[in-house]
């Protein structure tokens, strides 16, 4: 939702930006004489504000489309995903870990359950390659393991389930030695997004336009 969030945001600061601008013209033209100069001059301001609304609405189409596709994007795999904290993650791995751990379980691999087994999440079987972060989203949401359309890209704390629950305790998972994208972006820069090294385990914030390996998910 913090992407939805900061489409909306910028929404209204363009907004904000086209009032200001008519402010000014306003003030500009109430100001200029009467005159064939005067006319010249109001003729061609007219055409620099008439640039400056056009980049506004473009700014406010784009943000509103990324803002849809952001929220159709939770909407459709909120209801699903398992709700993980980095608390539970790092004080109850031992508790949720399932002896189920690395099977195959509905066209994807088993990483994490609750504690009756009763739900859980899978990785797809295979890398889906490197790509940057928007189309790390893509192939995600394209990708149909086990014939299901729910794939996603993980978020960090799943990431960190997927390599200390999965990729450091089954030599067979697939993995390689690299960085892998996460859903989740830091709160400072929408930029970026969170990364995890699987060979070391520790966490780095990227540019989005980095190709990265990516590994897609989906809750059951």
């Amino acid at each position: 939702m913090d992407a939805a969030g900061r489409n909306l945001l910028n929404i209204g600061y363009t907004m904000i930006a086209g009032i200001l601008i008519s402010l000014f013209h306003i003030i500009f033209v109430s100001n200029i004489v009467a005159s064939s100069d005067a006319l010249e001059l109001v003729k061609s301001e007219s055409v620099v504000l008439s640039l400056l609304y056009f980049g506004c609405a473009i700014i406010i189409i784009v943000n509103m489309i990324s803002a849809g596709n952001n929220l159709i994007y939770y909407a459709t795999n909120s209801e699903k995903q398992l709700t993980i904290s980095e608390k539970q993650l790092i004080d109850n791995v031992g508790l949720y870990f399932d002896t189920r751990i690395g099977s195959m379980i509905e066209g994807g691999i088993l990483f994490f359950s609750n504690d009756k087994g009763e739900q859980g999440l899978i990785c797809s079987l295979e890398d889906l390659g490197k790509a940057n972060w928007d189309d790390a989203l893509k192939l995600c949401r394209e990708y149909k393991g086990g014939n299901h359309s729910d794939w996603r890209l993980p978020t960090k704390d799943e990431l960190s389930l997927i390599c200390n629950l999965l990729h450091k305790r089954k030599s067979n998972s697939g993995f390689v030695s690299d960085y892998y994208w996460s859903f989740t972006e830091p709160e400072t820069d929408s930029n970026y997004a969170w990364t995890e090294n699987f060979r070391t385990g520790l966490y780095l914030t990227q540019n989005k336009t980095k190709e990265i390996m990516v590994r897609a998910v989906r809750s059951f």
